[in-house]
């Protein structure tokens, strides 16, 4: 059964500024993920700050055009396991409440992983047995190792 992983936002956004940096470990994990070497799983509350984020940043709106942005949400939409809105109020438990959603969400759905660079949520790995918390180092490292 191939692993259940959910990449955090910053993982995409920094794959949608470089997607053709081939040796980037965030392109990799993302070639991964559409070569379905694990499931990908997307809550609809990552969707949704995706496609909301994308079009409010200036500096992202700059280097992103709106088809390009479309077309990657649909894209992951199309390849993902979708996971439903999750119920409010999502109880806190990050330093940054903006990540709250991503660990509940992994946490219900299961994950094998929590792939992310955010400081706050790679505090807790030591604190969790499940999902693990790696960097996309670590993630790619740990591919590397799976049969």
């Amino acid at each position: 059964m191939p692993l259940r992983v959910l990449l955090d936002t910053n993982l995409l956004f920094r794959y949608l500024l470089a997607p053709h940096a081939a040796e980037r470990t965030v392109t990799q994990a993302i070639q991964h993920a559409f070569a379905g070497t694990f499931t990908l799983l997307a809550p609809e509350d990552l969707l949704a700050e995706l496609e909301r984020t994308l079009s409010a940043k200036p500096y992202l709106r700059q280097r992103i055009t709106p088809d390009q942005a479309q077309s990657f949400v649909q894209a992951l939409r199309d390849l993902a396991e979708l996971l439903p809105p999750l119920p409010d109020p999502v109880p806190r438990v990050v330093r940054d409440p903006h990540d709250d959603y991503l660990l509940a969400a992994a946490l219900f759905a299961d994950a094998d992983i929590l792939v992310s660079g955010a400081d706050n949520l790679l505090a807790l790995r030591t604190h969790l047995a499940r999902p693990q918390i790696l960097t996309a180092v670590a993630f790619l490292d740990l591919l590397a190792t799976q049969p």
